[in-house]
């Protein structure tokens, strides 16, 4: 299974399911030309994973089960991975919040 089918639940769901609307604002934030195909996503999930596990332990999310919905999972590995879509996502004064998890990174292939 890929990162993209696990954090979206593919055959198991293991969190809650993103309504489309939800799924379709992610799709919109995203800068084609970083994200132009699937197997980008997934590397960045894949790169991120345990700093996205660090991250979700430490500071979940208020309501439910205290577990990022999957659409969430994307934007906060994103937030980690991405100083670009971290800039142009977040309000300045948040970048502390993903930037401290930067060092669970996976080293990045390019």
């Amino acid at each position: 299974m890929t990162p993209l089918q696990r954090c979206f639940g593919v055959d198991t769901p293991i969190r809650d399911q993103s309504d489309p609307e939800s799924i379709s604002e992610l799709l919109n934030e995203l800068d084609p030309r970083s994200y132009g195909t699937v197997a980008s996503l997934e590397q960045v999930l894949d790169r991120s994973a345990e700093a996205f596990k660090r991250l979700e332990a430490a500071d979940p999310p208020a309501a439910g089960d205290r577990r990022y919905a999957d659409v969430g999972v994307v934007r906060m590995s994103l937030a980690v991975a991405d100083p670009e879509y971290r800039k142009v996502t977040y309000p300045p004064s948040s970048l502390d919040k993903y930037m401290r998890w930067e060092k669970y990174l996976k080293p990045d292939r390019d």
